[in-house]
């Protein structure tokens, strides 16, 4: 019981009193909305220091793959633009958001700055401060490939662009 309230009530993306009201509904195990949110207090206290464990071990990483992603996000008053970031190495992610994509928000996250490992990002502009402290940068291959792509598409008469080379 506990572990399915628990799963509803954090993971389920919905209110503590949804959670409460699904178990009743679904498990016909009726709990109480104390329940639930003791139960979720419980995981929060099991978590505390989570973020910053794994905020550290991906500063460790000799790879870091770091990108960003507009999302509209539905207010009571209206949409909101946020970006989802993702950074992962290995087998570790994390995720935040932010309402902007500038040096603030990447800052913020606090696992950019420090970092001296590869990072694998796109080739927008906010990342740049953080090259002259890497080892290395590589350029995200999706974006590049899309780039390409789109460089192909310029080409109006329709004809294939053909690499240098020696002909056959």
């Amino acid at each position: 019981m506990r572990a399915a309230t628990a799963l509803l009530a954090c993971a389920g993306h919905m209110s503590i009193s949804r959670a409460t009201d699904l178990m009743g509904v679904l498990l016909d195990a009726p709990v109480s909305t104390g329940f639930s949110g003791g139960l979720v207090k419980r995981v929060a206290d099991r978590l505390a220091g989570f973020e910053s464990a794994l905020k550290t071990a991906l500063r460790a990483s000799p790879v870091l793959h770091h990108d960003e992603t507009p999302a509209r996000v539905a207010a009571d008053d209206d949409d909101r633009l946020l970006y989802v970031y993702t950074v992962r190495a290995d087998r570790l992610v994390w995720f935040g958001a932010a309402d902007n994509r500038g040096h603030a928000a990447l800052d913020g996250f606090g696992i950019l700055p420090g970092y001296r490992g590869i990072l694998v990002r796109d080739d927008y502009t906010a990342y740049a401060k953080y090259d002259k402290h890497l080892a290395g940068v590589q350029l995200c291959c999706a974006h590049l490939l899309r780039s390409l792509r789109g460089i192909g598409e310029l080409d109006e008469q329709g004809s294939r662009v053909q690499a240098a080379g020696p002909s056959r």
